[in-house]
């Protein structure tokens, strides 16, 4: 017996025909991915365009497998987390297809990244002051006790010249 072939469909393709990515997300995600060498349905999910159930789903389809219905513990969970995260990229499309909301998130990636750069200089700083601190401390330290043994040894010069 032979198994049934499935044409193989991409998986970019199956998605914007199920409507969850629009032809322009799909053409964003694919540039996202020559940049990085990351897997297609990664880089959908991590721009924020498909959530990873429903990824899950189209995967299912372009192989052909059927999902079943969740039974026992945790039945209807798939579902309510797959819910919450449609309801979340709903919320998340608007921004996505804005211009200037785009840009907005550039520009606010971007004082991140400076923030982030501007922090680590800081705390550099503030590593090399706590290290000079502690060395000056240290030769504070011996200071003191070579000169507490030299006003000790005076001391004792002096009550013996008393004596």
């Amino acid at each position: 017996m032979e198994a049934a072939t499935i044409p193989w469909r991409p998986l970019g393709r199956i998605l914007v025909e199920q409507g969850l990515l629009t032809s322009e997300e799909l053409e964003a995600a694919l540039a996202q991915q020559e940049k990085t060498g990351r897997r297609l349905g990664e880089t959908i999910v991590e721009c924020g365009f498909v959530s990873g159930p429903e990824l899950s789903s189209a995967l299912a389809a372009q192989y052909g497998i059927e999902l079943t219905t969740e039974t026992g513990f945790g039945t209807g969970l798939r579902g309510q987390i797959q819910r919450r995260h449609e309801n979340e990229r709903r919320s998340l499309r608007p921004v996505r297809s804005d211009p200037a909301a785009q840009a907005a998130v550039a520009e606010r990636d971007r004082l991140v990244g400076e923030l982030r750069g501007e922090v680590e200089r800081l705390s550099a700083a503030a590593r090399s002051h706590d290290q000079q601190l502690e060395h000056e401390r240290t030769e504070s330290r011996e200071a003191l006790r070579a000169a507490g043994a030299s006003v000790t040894e005076r001391e004792e010069e002096i009550r013996a010249a008393r004596l």
